[in-house]
């Protein structure tokens, strides 16, 4: 019975003796919201097509994800011993992105570099025999990526691709629009 009286008092005085305190919530004076831009590029990296996200930090680093998907169906007509025939075919193509990139300059236009991964699949009727995911893609152009919110932004760049069956140069044409948030306090 004593021991019980001993418990319940510790119980009571720590109860008693202990107050919660949280701490108030303060807003960050110098947080740097990253610079993002959504874009369509032509060609490039993801082969036909593809849409992108990226994300720029201050120091001029950033990541880059994109993907793209192709489908398509055809008919040819095909001479034999048996007169001719039609033949339909389809292709469909599923490429994802994933870039490392490096953007140089302290204005606008900037100087790009890139490297990162092609994954996806690639499916031909016709056995197709260019450039087969998984692959290395790298980035180097010209690049216009203004710092203010939904402005235009614009690349131009040599994109070459490497995978199993050797080197692919390829040139990719892009077009999008900033998304950095208005909030941002630099």
């Amino acid at each position: 019975m004593k021991a019980r009286i001993i418990i319940l008092g510790l119980f009571l005085l720590l109860g008693v003796s202990s107050t919660l305190f949280a701490q108030p919530f303060e807003k960050p004076s110098n947080y740097e919201i990253p610079k993002q831009s959504i874009y369509l590029e032509l060609g490039g990296n993801g082969i036909f097509y593809s849409l992108n996200y990226d994300v720029l930090f201050k120091n001029g680093y950033g990541i880059r994800l994109g993907g793209s998907y192709l489908y398509s169906s055809f008919g040819r007509t095909i001479g034999g011993e048996r007169g001719p025939y039609s033949r339909i075919g389809e292709s469909n193509a599923l490429i994802g992105l994933v870039m490392g990139q490096k953007l140089i300059g302290e204005k606008a236009s900037k100087f790009e570099l890139g490297a990162g991964f092609m994954f996806g699949t690639i499916y031909d009727a016709e056995n197709w025999d260019y450039v087969k995911p998984p692959s290395l893609t790298f980035s180097a152009g010209y690049r216009f990526f203004p710092d203010d919110p939904g402005k235009f932004t614009f690349k131009a760049a040599f994109t070459p691709i490497i995978d199993r069956n050797g080197f692919h140069p390829r040139f990719g044409l892009s077009l999008g629009v900033t998304l950095t948030p208005e909030g941002n306090t630099r």
